[in-house]
């Protein structure tokens, strides 16, 4: 069936903050020149990707459209290109992703966001991704568990492969946390704030993992779209924590998503709002040493 889901991620343009400054306050481009950044990728479910963008240019290893069969990838939206800067954008014009050049497997799930996620086109997609990258980001969602995506979570969890997921944002019709962050093999991912405060938008849930900067990221965007936009939402949260993942599993070879969820809680620290307790990670350079 279509699953007509709200957006993940939506516009901007106040206090705005190139993702470039954000990875460098976590330090995290300095920790992924430890590893050998070939060696490992994500696979990224989301609108595609321009790869022709001029900071995006060869970190796309393979791709598979899911949504339109037989089709390339690209990208008319624009959110899977600005995730897709956050993770892995080379600096070569002006963004720089949290690893620099890691190599991307895009799965195309949808066209224009906020229009639904068929749910074959989402298990398909997820299946492929398990296979060819030890982590997932998936910055959209579905308000309903999937058949099918239960399995394949859970294969996830014995194989040690890690699943990060974007929890969702609230809306004038919509409070809900999403699928397949609602998982419990699946880390779930908050936003927060430019002051390390939990995001308005952000879905309130015990299943949220940790919270990362999320409100107001500039990053890629389509070249037809002008090459760099500002967006705000758990999308934009997300592939900041599924990068992490990547470096946590490089660092310590053999570790699954438990092991990451015990990381995340050592560099990040409890706040409360409004009688929700959640977890921000700490303004701090990260040592994975």
């Amino acid at each position: 069936m279509n699953a007509r889901s709200p957006p993940t991620g939506f516009p901007h343009t106040s206090h705005t903050m190139e993702i470039t400054q954000w990875v460098t306050t976590f330090g995290l481009p300095a920790q992924s020149r430890g590893i050998k950044i070939k060696d490992h990728s994500v696979a990224l479910l989301d609108s595609g990707i321009d790869a022709t963008h001029p900071d995006l240019v060869g970190v796309v290893k393979e791709s598979q459209n899911f949504f339109w069969p037989g089709k390339d990838c690209t990208d008319t939206d624009g959110h899977g290109t600005h995730v897709a800067g956050i993770i892995s954008a080379t600096g070569a014009e002006r963004i720089r992703g949290a690893i620099p050049g890691l190599p991307l497997n895009i799965g195309k799930i949808t066209g224009v966001r906020g229009f639904g996620i068929n749910d074959g086109v989402l298990t398909n997609a997820l299946a492929w991704a398990l296979e060819k990258s030890d982590v997932v980001s998936i910055s959209l969602g579905v308000p309903h568990a999937v058949d099918g995506i239960s399995d394949l979570v859970n294969e996830a969890v014995k194989r040690n492969k890690i699943i990060v997921a974007a929890i969702g944002n609230k809306t004038e019709d919509k409070g809900d946390a999403d699928y397949p962050a609602l998982y419990p093999g699946v880390v779930a991912v908050g936003s927060v704030d430019d002051n390390f405060q939990l995001s308005d938008f952000t879905v309130q849930s015990p299943a949220v993992d940790i919270n990362v900067p999320g409100r107001d990221i500039t990053s890629c965007y389509p070249m037809i779209k002008g090459g760099y936009g500002t967006e705000s939402g758990t999308s934009m949260a997300t592939p900041l924590v599924a990068a992490m993942a990547v470096l946590f599993k490089a660092y310590f070879p053999g570790t699954g998503v438990q092991d990451f969820r015990t990381w995340l809680k050592n560099i990040s620290e409890v706040k409360q709002v409004n009688g929700y307790d959640y977890r921000a990670i700490r303004q701090e350079i990260i040592l994975l040493k």
